[in-house]
């Protein structure tokens, strides 16, 4: 999905993806559950609610899927004014 950037936060619970569209995935570690929250657009929700959940193959492996997915996910690691330094670009 082109035009779509995230960025990756680690959280206590596991590991959070915020969409430049709104969406927000959450993963919860050791559980593999996928959580779509946000208002993220049609085609992103469609994206993000096909990915399997329980995801098993971790965080790390879920980047990546999400890098294939949406190409463009560097446009997230832009800051954006609104937002403050709490959360960590993917390297």
């Amino acid at each position: 999905m082109l035009g779509v950037g995230w960025r990756r936060s680690d959280t206590v619970l596991g590991a959070r993806f915020d969409f430049t569209d709104g969406g927000v995935l959450n993963e919860y570690r050791g559980k593999g559950t996928l959580t779509v929250q946000g208002t993220p657009s049609p085609p992103t929700r469609a994206a993000l609610e096909a990915l399997p959940s329980p995801f098993w193959a971790g965080p790390d492996a879920l980047t990546d899927t999400l890098k294939r997915l949406f190409p463009d996910w560097r446009l997230g690691r832009e800051e954006r004014p609104d937002e403050k330094d709490g959360m960590q670009a993917e390297p």
